[in-house]
């Protein structure tokens, strides 16, 4: 069993979802399964301010970020969780892969306003919108 952290630098984010499987163009994955859901509860820092250099890595404690219901966004309809204006947002989940041998590709999928970052373990996985 492994332990992942997955963290989120996100601009004006509004929810997201990470799932772990194929596209079905391949002959040889016949389902996904989600690791994440947009919807479960996530860590997060409003970025008002920088928050400490360490937050992507797996060892940071995240216990005095808020918590909160994804979405997370401003509240147009599709957000459990709504902030006030801010300019960026970090977020953070942790999730356990029990046999990481059977994973052949990771599918992420975010909905987000203006750009993104994604980090799986201190490894920027993704990136949209974002010098």
């Amino acid at each position: 069993m492994r332990k992942f952290y997955i963290a989120l630098l996100l601009f004006f984010v509004v929810q997201w979802a990470i799932a772990q499987g194929t596209y079905f163009y391949s002959n040889t994955v016949h389902h996904f399964e989600t690791i994440l859901n947009g919807s479960q509860q996530w860590r997060y820092f409003v970025g008002n301010s920088e928050p400490d250099s360490n937050w992507r890595r797996a060892t940071f404690s995240d216990a005095s970020w808020s918590a909160g219901n994804g979405g997370i966004g401003y509240g147009d309809n599709d957000d459990a969780t709504i902030l006030t204006a801010c300019q960026s947002l970090y977020m953070r989940k942790t999730f356990v892969v029990n046999d990481t041998s059977t994973i052949t590709e990771l599918l992420l999928s975010i909905d987000y306003d203006d750009g993104f970052v994604a980090y799986i373990n201190n490894v920027e996985v993704a990136r949209k919108n974002v010098g």
